[in-house]
């Protein structure tokens, strides 16, 4: 049954089988055709102009998903959106003019984007505020967002890593135990000189006691 025909508000579609998931499905690759799934949304029932209008009318608002950048546009973004939104709040950084930037690039009235505003200091936390709300709607506890372009290298070092504290533990290992069967070669040394003053064999310990 597809999420269209069902009257829901948000549903996943496959863009090259077109089969037709609810958003609960926790999946991204298709089940049908493995490839990636996409969101699709209703369109609201405000449009152009009105539409406009409502979003401005919210932007001095005090409520919570009115106060986020993201969120303010909830019609467009996640359409049932509720009190189960996880939201900081995000968005709303300023546009900064800097003229040393319009020289270099030779463009009047520049403006730059500040994500830097941001709760963690990244543009990401507009795209995982949707994603986390999401979670917690289908029953996940937990999340994980990956780094585009820099997650194969980190995988690499990561493997490097453990590999070299594999070796380490292993070369530690056998200096233990060279040092000890060395300890141990140089007490029985030492006690078969005057056997009858010295006292009985015992393997070395790293401590001594009291």
């Amino acid at each position: 049954m597809s999420g269209s025909s069902t009257g829901a508000s948000s549903w996943q579609v496959c863009p090259r089988c077109g089969k037709e998931l609810p958003l609960s499905f926790a999946k991204s690759p298709c089940p049908a055709c493995s490839a990636l799934l996409e969101a699709r949304h209703r369109p609201p029932e405000r449009r152009g102009r009105e539409l406009r209008e409502l979003f401005a009318e919210r932007r001095g608002s005090g409520r919570v998903l009115d106060a986020s950048g993201v969120w303010r546009f909830r019609e467009l973004v996640l359409p049932d959106a509720g009190a189960g939104v996880v939201t900081h709040p995000e968005g709303n950084t300023p546009l900064l003019f800097l003229a040393a930037v319009s020289r270099w690039t030779g463009i009047a009235d520049l403006a730059v984007k500040h994500e830097g505003h941001n709760p963690t200091g990244s543009f990401k936390d507009r795209g995982m505020t949707v994603g986390v709300t999401v979670a917690k709607r289908i029953g996940r506890g937990r999340s994980r967002a990956l780094r585009p372009g820099t997650h194969r290298r980190r995988s690499r070092r990561t493997r490097r890593s453990r590999r070299f504290r594999r070796w380490s533990s292993f070369r530690l290992a056998r200096w233990r135990r060279a040092s000890s069967r060395r300890r141990w070669r140089t007490a029985r040394g030492r006690s078969s000189f005057g056997a009858t003053s010295t006292p009985a064999l015992r393997w070395p310990s790293r401590r001594a006691k009291s």
